[in-house]
């Protein structure tokens, strides 16, 4: 998973190339896709920009055609910034707020 630099978990984009490198020495893993969780903002653009980089990202790693890591999947956006992650081309959203309300 993809974290912004100032979280404390997943790889940060900038390590992300040599993180999928590294994981060509083991047989069973595939790399499906990428993901992220926006911090809870409501700042548009910086959760839109971050969706897109991991986007482009994304993109760069499947053109590799590494049979490791096809990279064709993009997990992103939850229930308040879904909209942002179809818009940058994400392939699930994890919606549960917006579905069945808050837990009490």
């Amino acid at each position: 998973m993809f974290q912004a630099k100032h979280l404390n978990k997943g790889v940060a984009l900038d390590e992300l190339d040599t993180f999928i490198e590294e994981l060509a020495q083991f047989d069973n893993i595939e790399v499906v896709g990428l993901m992220t969780m926006a911090p809870l903002t409501d700042d548009e653009s910086y959760i839109k920009d971050l969706f897109q980089s991991l986007r482009i990202k994304r993109d760069e790693i499947k053109a590799l055609n590494l049979n490791y890591a096809p990279c064709t999947e993009l997990s992103m956006g939850m229930s308040n910034d879904f909209h942002l992650a179809t818009e940058a081309g994400a392939s699930f959203v994890r919606i549960g707020t917006k579905l069945v309300g808050k837990e009490e």
